[in-house]
């Protein structure tokens, strides 16, 4: 994460401003791809009682949101991850820092986890959700060429600097996005959110 990104956000407290102050009410749709421990989508579901979708690969992280929202029938809880196709792969298991990427410099224990094409669930969102340990960039760009990244209102991403090239695949991603969206917060490398223009 950038140093100076980091500090600011931390300054401002950005877990519990930027990312979870948005116009959505109790019909809202939300995705949260990666839920990891769904503490975000808590925070969301307390604060305007949404209908909030889950997508969590990771049997142990699905397990554990599973059952912290098993009494909100508004919040439903997938075991498996979205991404530009549908597949069987494998994850490399490291809290917060779980990937499917080899290169990851944290790389943990193999996971096998199911992901399914982002088309496959897609409808009009009002907020998209992604931290997803790099594959933020070939999903984004997915969602922008077959014509979804007009549908949704708030896209709220976390972009991975351990990425190759992320530098110039995040500029050419905000490239593509200013046609339709405009960004509301950026803290590089934090969390940013594009909203629909």
């Amino acid at each position: 994460m950038n140093g100076k990104a980091l500090q600011r956000w931390r300054k401002e407290n950005g877990d519990y401003t930027h990312r979870v102050n948005y116009d959505l009410n109790e019909d809202s749709i939300v995705f949260d791809v990666g839920g990891y421990k769904g503490e975000w989508a808590k925070l969301i579901a307390d604060k305007y009682d949404s209908n909030i979708f889950i997508f969590e690969p990771i049997p142990e992280f699905y397990n554990n949101i599973k059952k912290e929202f098993e009494h909100n029938p508004k919040v439903q809880v997938f075991n498996f991850g979205l991404s530009t196709s549908t597949q069987q792969t494998q994850f490399y298991l490291n809290k917060d820092s779980t990937s499917q990427y080899h290169n990851h410099k944290n790389r943990g224990r193999p996971v096998n986890v199911e992901l399914k094409d982002f088309k496959e669930v897609f409808k009009s969102i009002d907020l998209l959700k992604l931290n997803i340990e790099g594959e933020e960039y070939p999903l984004i760009q997915y969602i922008i060429d077959e014509d979804m990244i007009g549908k949704i209102d708030n896209l709220q991403v976390q972009f991975h600097e351990w990425v190759e090239d992320s530098p110039e695949k995040r500029k050419t991603l905000h490239e593509a996005l200013s046609k339709t969206h405009e960004l509301t917060y950026n803290f590089e490398f934090v969390w940013e959110n594009w909203k629909r223009k």
